[in-house]
């Protein structure tokens, strides 16, 4: 089943429109944040005693006392981002805004989830298993001994993926440890170097004083499964479902993996936990940050109305790569998890399928998707084929057709037993849950952005209507759904999943998002063995969503980060960016779910390609300085409060155009007349000359200078500038899309272009 975790959060100094009445107001869950703490080098515990203690004299001062303020206070954050959670009126939240050392203040509000062949569909190891010279894979050793972290719904520690087989001691830079001393340590080896959970601001006291209510481990399957996605070990003779056997692996099998939950009882979270798994992940020394989670919508208030956007910050800023999900309500411009400093991922299809047809009793048959060969065994002969809303009980007053919002009202079971059900909207989709107990032949998904589960086959809706209206149209509908098969080297693929999430930004339109696409869509790795209604008791399963394409990326950011130590986290997304692909396996422009050529907006700069994201020739740098000249450009904050991020003083420079942030794409969203971009790369590669190509955007001339940039040493930088101006006026109002490339013969470095008109 597709998740995907979903957070809602306010983090930007601001005043609060909407707060409830003074007197004997409600107590409510808030963040404090005041930017960074400033410990020097080698803090102690004295260090963190005095961080704590000043968050209570802060807090003391508004509630009366310091007494009040401990009584308050839930967590105090004090070795890296500087923060206390608590519960408080809404009119101390009001005084405490307007506090000139508050960065940011927010709500600490209830957050939910959401959610083999990858390695060579992406060219990491070749069809027979054999890893190359070339490979990214061996250029690493396979990601050894980086740490990536992830926060997610926990881990099954017992995962044949998470075994130590070899490996030697955990890396003397990690600082962590592998629990909070509530769960038996031993879980811990030296693959899985942690787990770790958090949950005091999501739960009542009842909860919180329940020592055995909660433990790290995985009971949704989805951390279990995007840290196994990332890091996972080479597990042979998998099988899924008795369809496919072979060899399943993570992105980077030699790294250690880390854990923290913020995931419990089926997917209830806080914002103010997932602040003090970003804490932890900061101090504990991790390499790569996967995030598979976002916002219930696009956030368009500020980067600091948002959690993860701090997070991450603090995380770049100590060195920490961080991926993030672009969530799973495409095909809609809903792109989440926009900030420039972290590597957003939207999700593809890979060149495997798992196809069964759906053959009629008028002989028609359409190809399926479908992962049910032990549930949905049926025997070879035509059954009874009936519409989902025939079998739906009708709401008292309402018809079974009307909308099913809330929860399924029940099922006919005279009308759905020993017949194949056909489903074409998703309020028929949420009585799933009810159907599988009513002993159907089968189940038909007609719905185009339904997640593969093993107990469906999934036809596209044109062919849901084909099969409707032989059902409305025949006496007595029949269906056969055949056995499944695994077709390899399918094509065209990629194509852009149609769940995936797509731009343009709605928080600042001139950064392009998503950045990047890599498979998210039927990706198998692994899994409790736990049974749920979409996946029987299997150890390993296969999944969908953002939340598996964006681990994929943070396992190649491992390797990257193993062969390139000396890199930032921007010259990192920018390997990855300018080094993507465009074209899918047929050597045509890849194509979006609807058949359509997918634009930037779709696909970002294209399919991530490992190996050739090992060597860019250029990349496109960015420094934390830069990243707070951006922050100044949203107008939601001081410079005073900026340098408290920093740690020392800082000034928003007096005049600076957001076009000329240093990022691997390129985006013009209010072009009037004429407009000139300035960007710098930096040398990786050999010394060379790298000449510039440029495919203009429809309508608009192009010019770059200098057309050519002569590099003689590593390191060495130089600027170029691109000019664009309409061929005709007035600018066109819709977006246009075209490209920029730098080439040496070896090397090609590519950021797209994107424009509109004002």
């Amino acid at each position: 089943m597709n998740k995907f975790f979903s957070i809602s959060t306010l983090l930007l100094v601001f005043v609060f429109n909407s707060f409830v009445a003074h007197t004997f107001a409600a107590k409510v869950h808030y963040a404090v944040y005041f930017g960074a703490h400033n410990h020097g080098p080698e803090p102690t515990s004295v260090h963190y005693e005095q961080a704590e203690n000043s968050h209570h004299e802060f807090l003391g001062s508004f509630l009366g006392g310091k007494k009040k303020a401990k009584k308050a206070i839930i967590n105090s954050h004090t070795k890296h981002i500087n923060a206390f959670t608590a519960m408080l009126e809404p009119q101390h939240a009001e005084q405490i805004s307007k506090n000139e050392s508050v960065l940011s203040i927010y709500q600490c509000k209830e957050l939910k989830l959401k959610t083999d062949r990858v390695w060579t569909f992406l060219g990491v190891e070749k069809e027979d298993g054999v890893v190359e010279p070339n490979s990214l894979w061996k250029k690493s050793n396979f990601g050894e001994d980086m740490i990536i972290a992830n926060i997610d719904s926990g881990v099954d520690p017992t995962s044949k993926s998470f075994n130590d087989d070899g490996m030697g001691p955990i890396p003397s830079k990690w600082k962590g440890q592998c629990n909070d001393g509530e769960i038996d340590g031993s879980s811990c080896n030296r693959k899985l170097i942690s787990m770790r959970k958090y949950y005091k601001n999501s739960v009542n006291e009842t909860m919180r004083n329940c020592r055995n209510c909660f433990n790290a481990t995985d009971e949704d399957k989805h951390g279990t499964h995007t840290l196994s996605t990332a890091g996972g070990r080479f597990v042979t003779g998998v099988s899924y479902n008795n369809i496919t056997r072979g060899t399943t692996k993570g992105g980077a099998p030699n790294a250690r993996v880390a854990s923290y939950k913020i995931g419990f009882g089926g997917g209830n979270l806080n914002a103010c936990d997932m602040l003090s798994a970003f804490e932890d992940v900061i101090h504990d020394g991790v390499d790569v940050l996967t995030l598979s989670f976002g916002e219930d919508r696009p956030v368009t208030d500020g980067y600091f109305n948002n959690t993860s956007a701090i997070g991450t910050l603090h995380a770049v800023k100590n060195g920490i790569v961080a991926v993030m999900a672009a969530s799973n309500e495409g095909p809609a411009a809903c792109v989440q998890n926009v900030q420039p400093w972290v590597i957003t991922v939207g999700a593809s299809t890979m060149d495997r399928q798992f196809t069964s047809y759906v053959e009629l009793g008028n002989n028609q048959r359409f190809k399926a998707e479908c992962l049910s060969s032990q549930w949905m065994n049926l025997e070879k002969k035509q059954y009874p084929l009936i519409n989902a809303k025939d079998v739906i009980k009708a709401r008292e007053g309402q018809s079974a057709n009307s909308e099913i919002a809330l929860m399924c009202p029940g099922i006919d079971d005279v009308n759905a037993k020993g017949k194949i059900v056909l489903f074409s909207t998703d309020e028929e989709v949420n009585c799933l849950w009810e159907l599988k107990d009513h002993d159907v032949a089968g189940i038909i998904i007609a719905l185009p952005d339904a997640s593969l589960s093993m107990f469906a086959a999934l036809i596209s809706t044109s062919d849901g209507k084909a099969i409707s209206a032989y059902i409305n149209s025949t006496k007595l509908p029949t269906a056969y759904i055949t056995p499944v098969i695994v077709e390899l080297n399918t094509k065209p693929a990629p194509i852009v999943s149609s769940y995936s999430c797509r731009g343009p930004n709605g928080l600042t339109k001139e950064i392009l998002k998503p950045d990047i696409i890599a498979p998210g869509t039927q990706v198998i790795a692994a899994s409790p063995d736990v049974a749920d209604f979409f996946h029987q008791g299997q150890p390993y399963v296969a999944m969908s969503g953002t939340s598996m394409a964006t681990p994929i990326v943070a396992g190649v950011v491992a390797l990257l980060k193993a062969i390139h130590p000396e890199w930032t986290p921007a010259m990192i997304q920018s390997a990855i960016m300018t080094t993507a692909s465009t074209t899918d396996n047929t050597n045509q422009p890849i194509k979006d779910s609807n058949g359509e050529t997918a634009t930037p907006f779709i696909m970002g700069a294209g399919l991530i390609q490992p190996n050739v994201a090992a060597d860019p020739g250029l990349v496109y740098d960015l420094t934390m300085k830069d990243y707070l000249k951006f922050l100044c450009t949203q107008k939601n904050f001081t410079e005073g409060q900026l340098a408290n991020f920093y740690e020392k003083p800082f000034k928003c420079p007096e005049s600076y155009n957001l076009l000329n942030f240093n990022y691997p794409s390129i985006t013009v969203p209010n072009l009037s007349k004429k407009v000139t971009v300035r960007r710098i790369v930096k040398n990786v590669g050999t010394p060379g000359i790298y000449n510039v190509i440029v495919t203009e955007p429809e309508g608009i001339f192009a010019d770059v200078h200098p057309k050519r940039l002569m590099f003689n040493k590593v390191g060495e930088k130089k600027v170029f500038k691109l000019t664009l101006k309409a061929k005709k006026a007035p600018v066109s109002r819709n977006y246009v899309f075209g490209k920029l490339v730098w080439s040496d013969g070896v090397h090609t470095v590519t950021s797209p272009i994107v424009v509109k008109g004002a």
